[in-house]
């Protein structure tokens, strides 16, 4: 408990040190509308892309190999063209900015990639410090930067070390304090934690949260890895084949369950769901006062039903309950009317099912 007091007073003092300290949450920053690109051999790997991302989003990129999630990441920082379609960032029309324009927006565009992109001759101190020397900074303004930078990932005591002397999590803390320099409004992590063993990787992702919640940071993270989503993200869209095939806040992704998200988790369709009369699925927030949900229902409503499938879902610092629940005909009404009156989210899902939501 001491230390992670001691880390989030020193992400505060390092915060308003540096400047980071800026971004206001909720403002758009990222604009994606209608955004199409297509390889020189025909390709389409982007297809009428559509997105809204706002200051302070942890938002995920995700998707299997080749659905086009890095070349997304590569269109938002202009490494790559696009052929129909607007990305506006901050309300700027990328593939229409300056090469100096374009230089500026970088500068302000932090990258964190999964192969640490160390220079292996430099020292942790030399590589933290050198966005800073190719702009020009005074030795005095870098030393300030860098030591606060180390101390804010934990590496104050590695910053004459060189990269082979470090660990891959230490490698990835170095590359995250180096995207740091520049004081950016955006972050760009792409595949950052898929080389690292769990334990590592989860201390990563828990730094990166930690940046964006201290300093507002935008974080867009590529990832293949659902366990990523769940572990810091707020958003995410899901590619197949360069289009979106689902998008939204990361819990209601997971309540709605696509086939996307399933095809992602290695499900299927059960198949005992299609054949029941009535399966509702029910979502709600785990607390205190949900412990006992589905009994307290039973019991209230006095019926039976069958649980189908479904558990606790862990979601950044929240859980949710999402089950299914194969009901009768006859107890449809008063389980839709008792649902009415709890805080959660129901449906059906079986074809068969009267079409009837809510949200919560």
């Amino acid at each position: 408990m001491a230390c992670f007091l001691r880390r989030v007073c020193v992400c505060f003092h390092v915060c308003m040190k540096t400047g980071l300290y800026l971004r206001k949450r909720g403002d758009i920053l990222i604009e994606i509308q209608n955004l199409k690109k297509v390889w020189s051999d025909g390709k389409v790997v982007l297809d009428d892309i559509n997105l809204t991302i706002e200051d302070g989003d942890i938002y995920a990129l995700v998707g299997r190999s080749g659905a086009g999630k890095s070349t997304l990441l590569r269109c938002i920082n202009g490494l790559a063209s696009y052929n129909d379609g607007h990305i506006l960032l901050d309300g700027k029309e990328v593939k229409e900015l300056s090469y100096k324009e374009m230089r500026d927006v970088r500068c302000h565009v932090g990258m964190v990639l999964q192969n640490f992109s160390l220079l292996e001759r430099r020292t942790v101190y030399e590589n933290v410090a050198l966005p800073m020397k190719c702009w020009g900074y005074s030795n005095a303004d870098i030393k300030k930067k860098v030591t606060n930078l180390l101390e804010l990932v934990g590496l104050d005591d590695k910053a004459f070390a060189r990269p082979r002397n470090l660990s891959g999590g230490q490698k990835q803390r170095v590359a995250i304090a180096r995207a740091l320099t520049m004081e950016p409004k955006l972050l760009l992590s792409d595949e950052a934690t898929s080389a690292l063993d769990p334990n590592t990787s989860s201390s990563i992702l828990e730094l990166l949260r930690e940046i964006n919640q201290k300093t507002g940071i935008t974080v867009i993270v590529v990832t293949h890895q659902m366990e990523v989503v769940r572990q810091i993200c707020n958003k995410a869209c899901i590619l197949e084949d360069g289009k979106i095939a689902a998008e939204g806040s990361v819990k209601s992704v997971f309540i709605k369950r696509p086939g996307a998200l399933k095809r992602l988790l290695g499900e299927s369709d059960e198949e005992d769901v299609q054949s029941k009369e009535s399966v509702i699925q029910v979502a709600y927030d785990v607390k205190d006062s949900t412990l006992n949900f589905l009994s307290d229902m039973a019991r209230d409503l006095n019926i039976s039903f069958e649980t189908l499938g479904g558990g606790i879902e862990s979601f950044s610092c929240d859980k949710l309950a999402i089950f299914r629940l194969g009901i009768s005909r006859s107890d449809r009404e008063k389980v839709e009317l008792y649902l009415a009156g709890k805080e959660c989210t129901w449906s059906y899902i079986n074809q068969g099912s009267a079409e009837k939501e809510q949200v919560m």
